[in-house]
């Protein structure tokens, strides 16, 4: 537990110095798109600011991650970092709106006279180079930490360096007199920004309504491996990516004790699941003896179909 405790704290300090960083940029972007009239910079730099909610959700969710199940949350803290992440996705969905209207005004009014565009260049290409930095160090401490949230960030900081080249190549078609340039990146810009909100809810919505994790045949894979195993059914998982939850029906010889079948086989089912899907957290087996009333039986007393 004491060393799960300290992988938690490195993890913390790991996001703690990417917010840093990626607030940096967002302030970067915002402040030089706002003086130099590159509006579609400023839309770049409120679309940075996603990460850095999510920089601040993540940290949030380690140290609520980082509680033991108690009586009001036997199942642990773990969707709490789901529900935050939806927040930061219904937050994304109004600021690609707040853009979008930005760049339809500067479509019909479109800006002909720019601030410094030597100062836009330079700015941008510092904020790439951070984001670069960025990426590197979080993707790489990620790996070594085994932070799945951690890598999946550092992911998204690497889509937003090819944003940011989008945006450069911008700065040179509205400075060569392509003047609508300015609000037709800014609404494809809010688009990206949709698009992120829409994945980020998608993916919030699925851990909550509890859809599958693990594919089911997978998991019969490995439990049907096991020699003692007959057959195997009801399988459903659910929860988060690094903390799973497994219940289903497993059947044995009919003659087999019960302490064999739940303190050998049971145990040993579970071991080889655990060390197959790492984010396991917890597995209920239902032991049946293998009889053609049990093979037969393809629903239970609360549905129709016994999944």
């Amino acid at each position: 537990m004491i060393i799960l405790h300290e992988r938690g704290g490195s993890k913390i300090r790991v996001l703690l110095i990417v917010l840093i960083g990626n607030l940096s940029v967002c302030i970067i972007k915002i402040l030089i798109g706002l003086a130099s009239g590159f509006m579609f910079i400023v839309a770049d730099g409120i679309h940075s600011l996603s990460d850095t909610l999510t920089n601040v959700i993540g940290i949030l969710s380690l140290k609520l991650a980082m509680k033991k199940p108690d009586e009001k949350h036997p199942y642990g803290y773990e969707k709490y970092e789901t529900i935050g992440a939806l927040i930061v996705g219904c937050f994304c969905l109004f600021l690609s709106f707040e853009v979008l209207k930005e760049g339809i005004v500067y479509l019909i009014n479109p800006i002909a006279e720019f601030g410094n565009v030597i100062i836009a260049y330079v700015a941008m290409g510092i904020s790439t180079l951070m984001s670069l930095l960025i990426y590197v160090y979080e993707n790489r401490a990620g790996r070594r930490l085994g932070s799945d949230l951690l890598v999946a960030d550092s992911e998204e900081t690497k889509s937003d360096i090819f944003l940011t080249l989008t945006v450069i190549a911008g700065i040179y078609l509205t400075d060569a007199g392509f003047i609508y340039v300015n609000g037709i990146l800014t609404l494809i810009i809010s688009l990206l920004i949709f698009r992120t909100a829409i994945n980020i809810i998608k993916s919030s919505s699925k851990i909550l309504t509890d859809v599958n994790v693990i594919p089911r045949e997978k998991i019969y894979e490995v439990v049907m491996s096991h020699p003692e195993v007959r057959f195997c059914h009801a399988i459903r998982s659910r929860g988060r990516p690094d903390a799973i939850y497994i219940d289903l029906h497993v059947g044995v010889d009919p003659n087999m004790t019960v302490e064999r079948a739940h303190d050998v086989v049971s145990h040993e089912i579970k071991l080889m699941l655990r060390k197959t899907f790492p984010g396991l957290k917890c597995v209920n087996i239902h032991i049946e003896p293998d009889n053609e009333q049990a093979r037969k039986r393809m629903r239970s007393v609360f549905k129709e179909v016994d999944y």
